[in-house]
């Protein structure tokens, strides 16, 4: 793992491209949102540790979660939770939306309520990028 020495942010990668941007409180964050977003995101964090150990990064506007590398982000608005689930490979899902880069793959899964989280698959999926966030790291899978 790198150090940036400017902002102490963590990666994979030696001297990778970032924006040194301060870091927010979590709770910061989730002001001002919906009841059912801010436990989504309560609901989200403690699943994920429940794999293993998750380093929480909030930044400016998301907040990553890591381990090793960062496996799901959230993004808010006001009602809604956007969680980007980063994958090796392309899963056919509605209710995810697809974005490809560099051999992986961002799974957006958006949420109002901390039961849509109550789902085989969304768990499997999440289970999935964590390995990919610990064992997985520096692996290129396509």
């Amino acid at each position: 793992m790198w150090t940036c020495p400017d902002c102490a942010r963590q990666f994979v990668t030696a001297k990778v491209w970032h924006s040194c941007i301060p870091r927010r409180a979590v709770d910061e964050i989730l002001a001002g949102k919906a009841p059912g977003v801010v436990a989504a995101y309560h609901a989200l964090e403690a699943m994920l540790r429940e794999l293993g150990p998750v380093q929480v990064e909030p930044l400016k506007s998301r907040i990553g979660l890591k381990a090793g590398s960062t496996f799901v982000s959230a993004t808010f608005t006001k009602s809604a939770m956007r969680v980007g689930i980063v994958l090796a490979r392309v899963v056919d899902d509605p209710r995810l939306k697809v974005d490809s880069y560099g051999g992986r793959h961002v799974h957006t899964l958006q949420l109002t309520e901390a039961t849509e989280l109550d789902d085989a698959d969304v768990r499997s999926y999440l289970a999935e990028a964590y390995w990919l966030g610990t064992e997985g790291v520096g692996k290129r899978i396509s």
